[in-house]
C-alpha cells in the first residue's frame, strides 16, 4: 500500500517546487517573447509555460513517487499504477505554473 505524506509535507514539496521555478521566471518577468496559442487568442502559451511545468513535475513526482501531475500544457503525466490508469496515484497534483 501507498502511503501519502502528511499534509505539511505535501506543502513543503510543493513549496520547493515552486521554489525551483522562481529564478528563471523572474528573469523573464515582463520580457518580450514568443507566444502561440492552444485553443484560440485568449488561451496562450509560452515556452516558460511549459519549461516550468515540467520542472515542477520532475520535483513533485521524485519528492512523492507515485504522484500524478495533470499540467495545463502537459496533460496527466506521472506513476499510473499497477493498473495502468491514473485513479489511484498516492498524490494527485494540479500545475498551472504561471496564471493558475
Amino acid at each position: 500500500m501507498r502511503t501519502v505524506p502528511a499534509p505539511q509535507t505535501l506543502r513543503a514539496i510543493a513549496e520547493e517546487a515552486a521554489r525551483t521555478v522562481a529564478p528563471d521566471l523572474l528573469a523573464v518577468f515582463r520580457a518580450p517573447m514568443t507566444i502561440s496559442t492552444k485553443r484560440d487568442a485568449h488561451d496562450v502559451v509560452t515556452l516558460h509555460d511549459r519549461a516550468a511545468e515540467e520542472a515542477i513535475t520532475t520535483v513533485l513526482t521524485a519528492a512523492v513517487p507515485g504522484s500524478v501531475v495533470l499540467g495545463e500544457e502537459g496533460g496527466t503525466t506521472g506513476d499510473t499504477g499497477t493498473t495502468g490508469s491514473t485513479a489511484d496515484p498516492v498524490v494527485r497534483w494540479i500545475v498551472d505554473p504561471i496564471d493558475g
